[in-house]
C-alpha cells in the first residue's frame, strides 16, 4: 500500500487535475439536466416496449399506452424534447468545452463558445441543410476536439494587448467586450478552419470522417470491452482508499469516450433497434456502484446483520439512507474503509465481481443494454430499471446483485470485529 500511496495516487491526482480533462467533464456536468431531459422523454415514448411481444407480452397494454401518449400530443412533445437535447448534444458540448477551456485560462470564455460552434459547422461536411449526424453523438468527438482547439487558442490571442481594439469610456460593457476579442475570435476561426480545409484537401476527405476512423471508432471498440470496466472500477476504488475521489478522477478521463457510446444506444433504443454498445457511460455507475463507489450498500446491511462493533452499527445505520442514493461518503470515511486492510479487499473486489457478470449477462441478452441517462443518485433497482429502459430482468438482477454483495462483505465485516476486539484486549 506505501508504494501504491507514494507512486500511483500522486499520479492518478495530477490526471483528475488537468485542464483539459477538466474542461470536458465540467461540459458534460452542464449539459447533464439536459440529456437526462431528453432521456426520460424518450422513456416515456418506448416505455410501452415493456409490454410488448418482446416483453412482458400483454399487447394490450403496449397498444393502449401508445395510443394515449399520441392522441393527448405527449409523444409529439417527448420527441421535440429528445430532438432538442440528446440529438443537439454535440453542439452543446462544442460550446460548453470551448467556453470552459477559455475559463480555466481566464479568457473570455463566451466569445470562445461562439467561435467554436461556427468552426464546428464550417468543418461539417458539406450537404444541403444541417444532418443529423452533425447535430446528435455522431458528432461528439468532433465536437470536444474543436473545443480544445479553440479553447487553446483563443485564449492566447485574447490575452496579448496587441490584439485588443481598446475603446473610450462611457462605451457600454458589452460593445467595449466585443470589439476586445473581436481580432482574437477572427484569428482562431480562420487559423483552425484553414488547417481542417488543408487537411480535408491533402487526404481527400472530410475532416469528420478522418476523425471517426482514427479518433471515435478506435476508442469505441477499445472502450467497449470486459477490460475496460474492470481497469475503470480498480482505477476508482484503489484511489478510494487511500482517500482520493477516484470517480471524479476516473469520470474526467472516460466519460468522454463512453458517454457518445451511450447517446448512441439511447439512439437505438427511441428508434426501437438493438442497441449496439455494452461498456457505456453509467455502466459502472448502474451494476459496480450499489450503494456508491465501493458497491458498499452490501457492507452496511451486512453491518447491521452480523457485526458486534457499536461504532460501525451507529455508523452503518446513519449511512444506510445516503447508500441508497449512491452516496457513501459517510461510510467510507465513517468506518473508514481509507487505509483499512480488511474491508479494501472487499471494496476493490466487489465492484469488478458486478460488472463481471453484470457484463456477461448483458452479452448474452438476459438483461437490458443501458440505454438511457439517469441521475446518479437514482437508488438500486430502480436505476438498473430506468437505464435499460425499463427492463424488468435488469431490475430483478440489481436486486441479486445486493444479496450477493451483502454475501461478499459479510466474513470481513466479522474479521474486522475480531480485529478490533484482539486489539481492544491488546
Amino acid at each position: 500500500m506505501r508504494f501504491l500511496e507514494e507512486k500511483f495516487v500522486p499520479i492518478a491526482a495530477k490526471i483528475g487535475q488537468e485542464k483539459h480533462l477538466v474542461a470536458i467533464r465540467d461540459s458534460f456536468m452542464t449539459t447533464m439536466p439536459l440529456t437526462i431531459l431528453g432521456a426520460l422523454a424518450v422513456l416515456v415514448n418506448n416505455i410501452g416496449g415493456v409490454f410488448s411481444d418482446t416483453g412482458l407480452d400483454i399487447p394490450a397494454i403496449a397498444n393502449g399506452w401508445d395510443s394515449f401518449i399520441t392522441s393527448t400530443g405527449i409523444k409529439t412533445v417527448c420527441t421535440n424534447i429528445n430532438n432538442g437535447t440528446v440529438n443537439t448534444l454535440a453542439v452543446l458540448i462544442v460550446v460548453c468545452v470551448a467556453y470552459n477551456l477559455s475559463k480555466i485560462k481566464e479568457a473570455n470564455p463566451l466569445p470562445a463558445g461562439v467561435t467554436a460552434i461556427a468552426i464546428y459547422f464550417a468543418l461539417a461536411p458539406r450537404t444541403e441543410g444541417i444532418q443529423a449526424a452533425q447535430l446528435d453523438a455522431k458528432g461528439l468527438f468532433v465536437a470536444m476536439i474543436v473545443g480544445l482547439l479553440v479553447g487553446e487558442l483563443f485564449p492566447l490571442f485574447a490575452k496579448n494587448e496587441k490584439l485588443r481594439i481598446s475603446m473610450p469610456e462611457g462605451v457600454p460593457p458589452a460593445v467595449s467586450s466585443a470589439f476586445n476579442t473581436m481580432i482574437p475570435a477572427m484569428l482562431t476561426a480562420t487559423i483552425w478552419i484553414a488547417v481542417g480545409t488543408a487537411i480535408e484537401t491533402v487526404a481527400h476527405a472530410n475532416i469528420w470522417d478522418l476523425i471517426t476512423q482514427f479518433v471515435s471508432a478506435p476508442l469505441s471498440n477499445v472502450a467497449d470491452t470486459l477490460a475496460t470496466t474492470m481497469i475503470e472500477n480498480l482505477f476508482v476504488t484503489v484511489l478510494w482508499v487511500f482517500g482520493i475521489h477516484g470517480a471524479s478522477i476516473a469520470g474526467s478521463i472516460t466519460q468522454p469516450i463512453l458517454y457518445p457510446l451511450l447517446q448512441a444506444n439511447t439512439a437505438s433504443f427511441a428508434a426501437n433497434e438493438e442497441p449496439a454498445y455494452t461498456v457505456v457511460y453509467l455502466f459502472r455507475n448502474v451494476w459496480g456502484q450499489t450503494g456508491g463507489s465501493g458497491a458498499t450498500l452490501g457492507l452496511v446491511i451486512a453491518i447491521l446483520l452480523f457485526s458486534k462493533l457499536q461504532s460501525e452499527r451507529t455508523i452503518a445505520k446513519l449511512g444506510i439512507a445516503c447508500g441508497i442514493f449512491e452516496i457513501n461518503e459517510p461510510i467510507t470515511f465513517g468506518i473508514p474503509i481509507v487505509m483499512n486492510p480488511v474491508y479494501a479487499i472487499p471494496f476493490i473486489i466487489g465492484p469488478v465481481l458486478c460488472v463481471t457478470l453484470s457484463y456477461f449477462l448483458t452479452e448474452m441478452g438476459l438483461i437490458g443494454h443501458i440505454v438511457l441517462e439517469i441521475p446518479w443518485v437514482t437508488p438500486p433497482i430502480l436505476n438498473a430499471f430506468l437505464a435499460t429502459g425499463g427492463n424488468f430482468p435488469a431490475a430483478i438482477w440489481s436486486a441479486v446483485e445486493i444479496v450477493l454483495l451483502t454475501v461478499l462483505w459479510t466474513p470481513f465485516v466479522i474479521m474486522s470485529g475480531r480485529v478490533s476486539a484482539k486489539e481492544a484486549e491488546g
